[in-house]
């Protein structure tokens, strides 16, 4: 199987939905977690995995005052949204449910011992925040009232387990009047549809010692972005495809589409002959990860390091600044000194 890497240069557009950022120093305000400026603590190093299954970060801080310094550590997750389209389109062709990608076990460790953290979630319809209301009405935020399962199997919809199903009739009026949730999607399944955006953030309180590295490291399985079959040449121009995949440009080099190009036609060359494609189209997922929250740190990163791991059968594209050399038969490697990130970074996993 052919395979190549998108290193092209490219200007990204931080959009909603499935992100995961580096930690930064943060504050408990009226309104929530907000990100601070620390300078007298510097990101020494960071390690940073990204696969589909598993995103892995280790850093180095170093506390260059004399005095010991305690602050607050978030790890944002910018708002993410139910898209009933794309998973109308995917359901039944290898469909994760929303609960199991949206909410897995974020685990922390500090010099090495698991850390306790808290989770701040919020509901939002444009700028206004809808929580109270929403838990209020006991709907659970972050997987949209259980919404996935009650559309999973939609020949069942009458059994479906969704909090939306269980509001009093004034109650979904209040909710349809302000737009949390739709009566019509698709097809009939979904019904009551959130319409909300949710934005998450891990937190917990962290003490660096005056002069000394403090290592931290956390792991979680990524929330994917779904592709659905698109085509490679609409990969080179920017704003369709941001518009057909609600996402950033993957910044493919002309030498990675004609490899991508050459696998499609092998494949398409075993397929019957009364088979024909105009096209050449992919399906995968994607993982986005922010790299700007490290800049609230004293910057820049002395020494940054990614690793992005594949399958055998994907074509992996990314926007980077820089050298990126391949090492193993699935594996990936981008490697910078004084990294001062200047923008996000969507990592795609595709295939023919």
């Amino acid at each position: 199987m052919f395979r190549s890497l998108a290193i092209t240069l490219c200007i990204q557009f931080l959009l909603p939905c499935t992100l995961q950022g580096n930690d930064g120093a943060a504050e408990i305000a009226l309104g929530g977690i907000r990100l601070k400026q620390e300078r007298r603590v510097a990101m020494v190093k960071e390690r940073l995995f990204i696969s589909k299954k598993k995103v892995r970060v280790e850093y180095e801080f170093l506390n260059e005052s004399k005095e010991d310094v305690t602050t607050e550590v978030a790890f944002p997750l910018p708002e993410y949204f139910y898209d009933g389209f794309v998973r109308s389109m995917m359901r039944g062709i290898n469909e994760d449910k929303w609960t199991e990608e949206r909410v897995t076990p974020f685990k922390v460790w500090v010099d090495g011992l698991e850390a306790r953290y808290s989770t701040e979630v919020t509901a939002k319809l444009g700028k206004q925040d809808i929580t109270a209301i929403l838990n209020n009405y006991k709907i659970r935020i972050d997987t949209f009232g259980d919404f996935e399962q009650g559309i999973n199997q939609p020949d069942k919809v009458t059994q479906s387990t969704s909090q939306m199903d269980k509001l009093s009739k004034d109650q979904l009026g209040k909710l349809v009047a302000m737009g949390a949730i739709k009566t019509a999607g698709i097809d009939a399944s979904e019904r009551n549809a959130p319409c909300w955006t949710v934005h998450k953030t891990h937190h917990w309180t962290q003490v660096f010692p005056a002069g000394k590295i403090l290592k931290i490291a956390h792991e979680y399985q990524p929330h994917l972005g779904i592709a659905t079959d698109f085509y490679i040449e609409d990969m080179l121009k920017p704003s369709e495809f941001a518009y057909n995949l609600h996402a950033e440009p993957a910044c493919p080099s002309e030498e990675w589409i004609r490899m991508v190009r050459h696998a499609i036609r092998d494949r398409e060359a075993k397929q019957p002959a009364h088979i024909s494609y105009h096209r050449t189209a992919v399906s995968g997922r994607w993982v986005r990860y922010i790299l700007t929250t490290a800049n609230t740190w004293k910057t820049p990163i002395h020494d940054f390091e990614l690793v992005v791991e594949d399958d055998p059968d994907e074509f992996v594209s990314f926007c980077w600044d820089g050298p990126i050399e391949k090492f193993g038969a699935n594996t990936f490697r981008a490697r910078l000194k004084d990294f001062i990130p200047s923008k996000e970074l969507t990592v795609y996993f595709l295939q023919p």
